[in-house]
């Protein structure tokens, strides 16, 4: 497991309020890249850099997770975080997984990228999702 910094909180808080009004855009703020931000501002590291701008598609994604020896979505998380555990002992700050998407728990649940539509048509900000929608997750 890595080690959270001491001002992980405000950091974390500052980056949710950002991701509000960011527009969803595979390679630059999707899910994943999302959750590796999150793990940065909680512990410093960049788990996203490997994969950052280099794809733009869902296809392209996959073939950057395999070039980089990964098999899944998850498999990132599980090489950076360790084992997953369940949901129930995940806490604010930890990365959790409805099975289809990543996102961090917070104190109001689960947060993945998503959202409202903006004018453009992009799905922009967070969208809180259910509890009971989460499949496992990992701690931070």
């Amino acid at each position: 497991m890595v080690e959270r910094l001491p001002d992980w909180e405000p950091r974390l808080v500052t980056l949710l309020e950002g991701a509000a009004a960011r527009p969803f855009v595979l390679g630059e703020w999707d899910c994943a890249l999302f959750a590796a931000a999150c793990i940065e501002a909680v512990t410093g590291i960049d788990g996203g850099a490997t994969f950052r701008g280099r794809y733009k598609t869902a296809i392209g994604y996959q073939r950057v997770l395999r070039r980089a020896g990964f098999a899944d979505l998850f498999t990132p998380f599980d090489a950076l975080l360790g084992e997953r555990v369940s949901p129930l002992f995940c806490g604010r700050g930890d990365i959790v997984s409805d099975g289809e998407r990543v996102g961090v728990m917070w104190a109001s649940g689960p947060l993945f990228v998503g959202g409202a539509a903006d004018d453009a048509g992009h799905e922009v900000g967070l969208v809180s999702g259910g509890l009971g929608a989460l499949i496992w997750g990992w701690r931070v």
